[in-house]
């Protein structure tokens, strides 16, 4: 059995690493002949949409042409199940802290490092969506033929869904699926993609980077869905980064005041708070310092190949390794990436260009952080990127 250096050498060999889609790697052949593999789709939004769906129930959506009438895809998420995402995690981060009980899922099968896709590609996507199509805030620019052709068909498939369940808030993974089924059957899936895209135009590439090696990252047990909040609002990197900062910057003495900005506000009083707190705190000690003059917050940022995700030089108004987010005034209380910057004057082609500046901003950060992991694992297995 070949070690991990040696495959994850393979795959910077074989592969373009900086674009390269993790669930490829969960990908196992059907056990029924005739669907498709989720490897052999081209179009970000068919794969996206693919990857959601995972229930055999969806065969029954589509009809006969439809999309899903056939699925199969036998994918999974890499959190979860990607073997080449275990051999990276082995290879990049010091086994003191990832051979830690509580960085692992230990069944009697196996014992993995429990994993993080930091910015969810959902969450935009859907508030994204939202600002486009539903009844109360979508833009009908008569400019646009792909919008007239869809957005009546999409609202009546939300209002069926709506009439069901009146309580359900936003596009949900459901929603979604079951709208690109119906329309892929009567034939408007092309209309609905290039409506997408008129609008946010970064919106592919947001979704082609998000299952990326830069979005990924090794955590303690019950941190990853407690951190995003209810409905998964906070689910950005820069605003979980906001309160780890806030943690480890804490200026009172009571430790259990200190501890409380992890249970009662990042896991929104969710999780496994102690597991968080021995993780931030073994970036503390000093055995685990590459840097014994770095404290605990530098030695985090670093080890986690975090630093596109904080200021490196000093800004005015900026401290040194200070979190940087994703666009100005992103906080813990401003969450939501869906711009309305142009309410009062009614100009919302500006609230829709600022939303789309900010997929284009997390893409980027996403991609430099995947160019540094790359740079690392080069290093690190000694293979050399041809000229």
């Amino acid at each position: 059995m070949q070690n991990t250096a040696e495959f994850v050498k393979k795959w910077l060999e074989s592969h373009a690493p900086e674009t390269y889609d993790m669930i490829n790697d969960t990908c196992r052949p059907s056990q029924k002949g005739g669907f498709t593999d989720y490897r052999g789709l081209t179009d970000e939004y068919d794969k996206f949409f693919v990857y959601k769906t995972v229930s055999p129930e969806w065969n029954l959506i589509g009809g006969k042409k439809g999309m899903f009438e056939q699925t199969g895809f036998q994918v999974s998420d890499p959190d979860l199940h990607s073997g080449l995402l275990q051999a990276i995690y082995e290879e990049l981060y010091p086994k003191s802290l990832t051979e830690q009980r509580f960085m692992r899922r230990i069944s009697k099968k196996n014992s993995t490092i429990i994993s993080d896709t930091m910015t969810s590609p959902m969450t935009s996507f859907t508030h994204g969506l939202t600002q486009i199509i539903d009844s109360k805030t979508a833009f009908d620019r008569g400019s646009s033929r792909a919008g007239e052709r869809v957005i009546p068909e999409i609202r009546n498939i939300y209002k069926q869904c709506a009439d069901k369940h009146p309580k359900q808030k936003w596009w949900t993974v459901n929603f979604c699926t079951l709208a690109v089924a119906q329309l892929s059957a009567c034939e408007l899936k092309k209309d609905f993609y290039t409506y997408i895209d008129e609008n946010y135009p970064h919106m592919r590439d947001f979704l082609a980077m998000s299952h990326t090696i830069g979005n990924y990252c090794p955590v303690p047990a019950g941190f990853n869905a407690a951190r995003c909040g209810p409905f998964a609002k906070r689910d950005y990197w820069d605003l979980t980064l906001q309160k780890i900062y806030q943690w480890y910057t804490f200026k009172g003495k009571d430790a259990l005041e200190r501890d409380d900005v992890v249970q009662n506000e990042l896991l929104h009083q969710k999780g496994l708070p102690l597991y968080c707190v021995r993780w931030l705190e073994w970036f503390e000690k000093e055995e685990n310092k590459t840097d014994r003059t770095q404290d605990g917050w530098h030695n985090f940022v670093d080890t986690l190949y975090l630093q596109d995700y904080v200021y490196t030089e000093k800004e005015s108004g900026h401290e040194l390794y200070e979190p940087r987010p994703f666009w100005e005034d992103h906080t813990w209380d401003k969450p939501e990436i869906t711009s309305s910057m142009a309410e009062g004057d009614g100009d919302k082609t500006a609230s829709l260009q600022e939303t789309d500046r900010r997929l284009g901003e997390i893409t980027q950060r996403i991609r430099m952080r995947s160019r540094r992991i790359i740079k690392a694992l080069e290093d690190r297995t000694g293979y050399i990127p041809s000229p």
